[in-house]
């Protein structure tokens, strides 16, 4: 399914987490989409999971992603614009 060293990282996220409606990677980079109705406990679960994970450096919780790339583009932070619109694009 991965092709990359990164892509196997990413499969190994996807296969530790539940409840997901999308999961997307862009090959070649270590960028990650989780489209998610988590709630509650499921949050802290599953956040966890991936926190856990040693090759995650960095994650944040968008709760409304079309909202965050309309402020991303507001605000005129054109790389967060770009990066949020590549992983919309490819989540569609």
């Amino acid at each position: 399914m991965f092709k990359d060293a990164y892509g196997k990282v990413a499969e190994n996220i996807m296969n530790e987490i539940e409840g997901y409606d999308t999961f997307s990677h862009t090959d070649g980079t270590d960028f990650i989409f989780v489209d998610a109705k988590w709630k509650g406990k499921q949050i802290s679960t599953n956040m966890e999971k991936i926190k856990k994970n040693e090759s995650v450096a960095n994650y944040q919780i968008i709760h409304d992603p079309l909202a965050e790339l309309e402020g991303a583009v507001n605000y005129h932070d054109i790389f967060k614009a770009y990066s949020l619109g590549c992983t919309l694009f490819e989540s569609y």
